[in-house]
């Protein structure tokens, strides 16, 4: 992973070097929480239980790692649905 440090000194924003590091070395707080549903079975509704206490953003891919979009519902903060028009295999990308 790249990224790049701001910090405010005497007001303004200044950048460390652009660096590759591992998510271990990242502060606290930094790294979001994230989860991957897997869709073994052809479906056009997706139950995901993701438990990650929040409503995250959501990317679908079908089995050949194709972009599908669907209708997404957070049914609370750990648990949502996806609705697609044909039913498919794939993987959800919460984060």
């Amino acid at each position: 992973m790249w990224i790049q440090k701001a910090e405010i000194i005497d007001g303004e924003i200044r950048y460390n070097i652009l660096g590759k590091i591992k998510l271990n070395e990242l502060d606290s707080g930094i790294a979001d929480k994230h989860y991957i549903h897997e869709q073994s079975s052809a479906s056009n509704v997706w139950h995901v239980n993701h438990n990650l206490g929040k409503n995250p953003a959501i990317s679908t891919v079908d089995s050949s790692g194709t972009v599908v979009y669907g209708n997404v519902e957070h049914i609370n903060d750990n648990e949502l649905r996806i609705l697609f028009k044909y039913p498919f295999s794939g993987k959800a990308y919460c984060n």
